[in-house]
């Protein structure tokens, strides 16, 4: 359990966070909403969509194992030596971390 939730993003925490405990269900309603919009808003949830149509989301291996696809292409997102302001390194190596062929 506690790898799994090393793995998410920091920003996927922080939502969480912001949302635990809700003292009234109005505030908490409020603050779920502006979490998700955060979360999908902004260059992240493309660049993951890109990320993932490259490694097989869509095929029917990815799509056997889409949790773990996923979670492996969104830890290549949140490597700091993988992306620099957003764009991807030349080096394969720091990059891929994609164990799957598809």
């Amino acid at each position: 359990m506690a790898r799994k939730i090393a793995a998410l993003s920091p920003e996927l925490i922080a939502a969480v966070k912001r949302l635990v405990p809700p003292t009234d269900l109005a505030d908490g309603l409020k603050a779920e909403h502006g979490a998700w919009a955060d979360l999908v808003s902004g260059s992240l949830p493309a660049r993951l969509m890109t990320r993932a149509l490259e490694h097989g989301v869509q095929t029917p291996e990815g799509e056997r194992d889409l949790e773990s696809l996923m979670r492996d292409v969104a830890a290549t997102l949140w490597r700091p030596q993988a992306y620099s302001a957003g764009v991807a390194s030349t080096d394969s190596s720091t990059t891929t971390g994609i164990s799957r062929s598809v």
